[in-house]
Formats: C-alpha cells, sequence, structure tokens
C-alpha cells in the first residue's frame, strides 16, 4: 500500500510539474524542472532514514511527511504562476489567462490538504474522532478543484470553438 501512495504522489508532482511547464513561463523555470527528481530524492531519504516502507500498523501506512511536502511543493509551483502574472502585468482578463483555473483550484487544494497532511499523524494518536472527521474538509475542498479544472476545460471549448 505505501509503495502504491508512493507511485501516486510522485505521478501527481510530476503531472502538475509538466502542466506549469507547458504555460511556458520563463519565470524560474530551471528551479521548476528540478523539483520532481528533488522530490524523488527526499522521497528515497525520507524511506531510508526516517520512516519505515513497509508499515507495522494502520495509519503507518500514510506518509504525512511526504503528503505535506507534496503539497507544500505544489503550492510553490500555483504561487510562482501567480507571481508571474503579476510580473507581466497580465493582471486584466486575469480569468481567460492559460491554467489560471486549474491553478486557482490546485491552490485552494493544496493550501486546506497541508495542513491536514501535516498533522494528521499527530491527529490519528491524540484525537482519532477529529482525524476522521477532517478528511471532510479534504474531500470539500477537492470537489472544488476538479470544479475549478472543469470550469478551465469548458473555458478552453469555448474559446477553441469561436
Amino acid at each position: 500500500m505505501i509503495f502504491y501512495g508512493i507511485i501516486i504522489f510522485y505521478i501527481i508532482l510530476s503531472l502538475f510539474a509538466w502542466f506549469f511547464n507547458l504555460l511556458r513561463q520563463r519565470f524560474m523555470h530551471r528551479i521548476k524542472a528540478i523539483i520532481p527528481y528533488g522530490f524523488l530524492i527526499y522521497v528515497l531519504i525520507n524511506f531510508i532514514f526516517f520512516e519505515n516502507f513497509f508499515p507495522q500498523g494502520n495509519f503507518e501506512s500514510f506518509s504525512s511527511r511526504l503528503l505535506a511536502t507534496e503539497s507544500a511543493l505544489l503550492l510553490f509551483y500555483c504561487l510562482q504562476y501567480f507571481i508571474y502574472l503579476i510580473i507581466e502585468e497580465k493582471t486584466t482578463g486575469i480569468q481567460v489567462q492559460p491554467g489560471f483555473w486549474i491553478t486557482t483550484g490546485l491552490s485552494i487544494y493544496v493550501a486546506a490538504s497541508f495542513f491536514i497532511y501535516l498533522f494528521y499523524t499527530y491527529l490519528t494518536s491524540a484525537k482519532r474522532n477529529f482525524a476522521m472527521n477532517i478528511w471532510d474538509v479534504h474531500n470539500i475542498v477537492f470537489i472544488i478543484l476538479c470544479i475549478f479544472i472543469a470550469k478551465q476545460f469548458h473555458q478552453e471549448y469555448k474559446l477553441k470553438s469561436r
């Protein structure tokens, strides 16, 4: 189960890294290209020195450290996108900028999920009911992310059909 989770984490980070590279923003482009490889090295170091690769208990198969790191890296990608828009003074008609709605939805999702991931291991031992109920917040922000992705697809469809 943990191996499957690691692969999924890396695929998600790589897909969004690829998405941000497709936007062709020359702002911090070298750092954006290096992040997925740095994350892979971080995963290896994490499981060699800090966490068990093979889980020992029910909640040990969830790596708060990896998920929180992935959320922080994705938030970095989102923030650099918005900084680029500000630097390039593309603030008029911002809703039609390529990737705006996906980046906005992803920003909301990772900003909320970061704290859930960061404190989940602690919460499972201290406040188990709260730890289970906090996933409702995660699910709601995930739905918001999906709505924003659908809005971006709809916008792109409308622009191409003109």
